[in-house]
């Protein structure tokens, strides 16, 4: 085994990769209609692909980074094709079901309960308020306030904002 710093760190920022993908497909809202593919995919297709590249790395000698390699070639097509055309319930729901089964195996991108206590959502409810009202530096230091309590908010272009714990 070859440990680094770097190897380390790249890892983590995987996993972070994967996680916010997931998170994605687990939300309602997605930011549709802002960005360019040259022609759209069907994506229980390139699912399907995907899978299919996953077993057959697994079974070629536990084949991890390839089989890894088949998420995030998944994860890049799906953001491109869900910036353009938003994916349908039922399709958000298969990529889950893929990441879950995924995940039996990595053990590393388990579903998270979105939950989060009440001054939480209070705070993200202010700073909503603020942007509403033109109150820049309010919704800044509310916004800091959350990234220092390890929840990073994500403006999004259509005007909604979603939320990860970091």
């Amino acid at each position: 085994m070859n440990f680094s710093f770097e190897g380390l760190k790249a890892a983590d920022n995987s996993l972070k990769r994967i996680r916010i993908f997931r998170k994605r497909m687990e939300d309602d809202v997605a930011p549709a209609g802002q960005g360019t593919w040259k022609e759209s995919i069907d994506s229980l297709k390139r699912l399907e692909v995907a899978e299919e590249a996953f077993w057959d790395a697994m079974l070629d000698d536990l084949n991890t980074p390839e089989a890894l390699a088949a998420i995030f070639t998944l994860i890049s097509d799906i953001n491109a094709q869900d910036d353009r055309v938003a994916l349908t319930r039922e399709e958000r729901d298969a990529v889950l079901a893929f990441l879950d089964m995924t995940n039996e195996i990595f053990a590393g991108w388990p579903k998270e309960e979105a939950t989060i206590d009440a001054e939480v959502e209070a705070l993200i409810e202010q700073r909503r308020a603020a942007k509403a009202s033109k109150n820049w530096a309010e919704a800044d230091r509310v916004r800091d306030q959350l990234k220092a309590m390890g929840i990073l908010l994500e403006d999004r272009k259509d005007g909604t904002v979603g939320w990860r714990k970091v």
